[in-house]
């Protein structure tokens, strides 16, 4: 699946096994089922994953900086066009 190795870390939040490889796949079901402590380490990992690496204010601070690099405008201008007000539309007769 694209974008998995994005999230799943190999024997660090979870098992990764090579596409149409069902001996491997079988082998990583069956040492979850068997291994409590594995599932345990796996679940905590994986919300520390979230709550770290993809918090709100980190995602927003990326993309922050990628328009800030595609614009070429600087964090202090940035946050100065925030604070004007917002000039209202003027209707078209």
């Amino acid at each position: 699946v694209e974008g998995i190795r994005d999230v799943i870390h190999h024997d660090r939040n979870g098992l990764l096994v090579e596409s149409g490889g069902v001996d491997g796949l079988k082998a990583a079901l069956q040492s979850l089922i068997e291994n409590d402590l594995l599932r345990q380490r796996f679940a905590r990992e994986s919300r520390r994953l979230a709550t770290d690496d993809y918090s709100l204010t980190r995602c927003v601070n990326e993309y922050q900086a990628l328009f800030l690099s595609i614009t070429g405008a600087s964090r202090p201008e940035y946050e100065a066009s925030l604070k004007k007000p917002a000039t209202p539309p003027t209707e078209q007769q």
